[in-house]
Formats: structure tokens, sequence, C-alpha cells
């Protein structure tokens, strides 16, 4: 090491260990023994440190509880039929309730219009339904139900009660 560099650095060593020092100077923490603390009450409230604490709450009339929240509607099922071209329907009969629903979905690859008759008789037809579309109808009407793709003389039917 040079002699200019060597003053500098031992100027440079010593005024880091006063840094080191004068920062370990005779400051204490004090521990004190643990505290209990209650668990918060409903009335207790969050408040940070830069904020006054909120006044003390003044005794009222009893408090009212909300009324209940109304329960959600329970789940319904909507049966599906798929239609699977000259395949068929999946379920190809079925059963249910006056004003229920009924989904047909077109797993074929072409679109279909289905069908409906009561005793023998057309009562009504679906829209065109196309590959991978669905067909939505309300039973309304108690009775037997046939349906049919009349392009693959494929049937299935519907029981309302």
């Amino acid at each position: 090491m040079s002699q200019i560099m060597k003053p500098i650095f031992i100027a440079v060593a010593l005024g880091m260990l006063l840094l080191l020092l004068a920062g370990c100077g005779q400051q204490r923490a004090e521990i004190s023994a643990p505290q209990e603390v209650s668990p918060p009450t409903t009335a207790d409230t969050a408040v940070s440190p830069s904020e006054p604490a909120p006044p003390a709450a003044t005794p009222t009339a009893a408090a009212v509880a909300p009324p209940p929240s109304p329960s959600p509607a329970p789940f319904m099922m909507v049966p599906e039929i798929g239609i699977h071209g000259k395949g068929g329907f999946n379920p190809a009969e079925l059963s249910l309730e006056a004003g229920d629903t009924v989904i047909w979905v077109n797993y074929d690859s072409q679109g279909v219009i289905l069908s409906f008759a009561q005793n023998g008789r057309e009562v009504f037809s679906s829209s065109f339904i196309a590959p991978k579309a669905t067909y939505t109808h309300i039973f309304e009407q108690p009775g037997i139900y046939t349906y049919q793709v009349a392009k693959y003389g494929v049937t299935g039917r519907i029981v309302v009660r």
C-alpha cells in the first residue's frame, strides 16, 4: 500500500469504528412482565395508532337483531335429453310433473326438428336445433307426449303427471 493511501485507510477505518460504537450507546429496552389481555367484545373496534380512540358506547335501548336473510331457493334439476341422431334419445322415456321443464341437447352432427304428438295427433314442433344447440320446453298439461326426429325415425316419450 502506498504511503499516501495508508493514512486515508486508517482514517476511514477509525471513522467507521466510531460510528459503530456511537450506535451502541446507552439505550436499553425496558422489558416488562407479561400483562393479561381480555378478549375483544362486540363493542371493541380496531383503531390505528395514529387515530384517537372512539368514544365509549352509551347504553341505549336493547339491540334488535336484524331479520334473518331469506334462504336461497332450492336447487332445481332440469332433466336433459340427448339427441343422438340415428342412435335415438337418451333417455328415451322421461316422467315428470306438470310445469316441469325439459332440455334437449343435440349431440348429432346435423340439425334436427322435434315433432311432438299426443294421442297420435301432432301438438307442436321445436324450432330448428343446430348441432350442439339446445331446445327447452315446459310441459304445462298432464298427458303422454311422444316426440320424434322424422328424418331418423327415432322416437321418445314424456309422461307428464
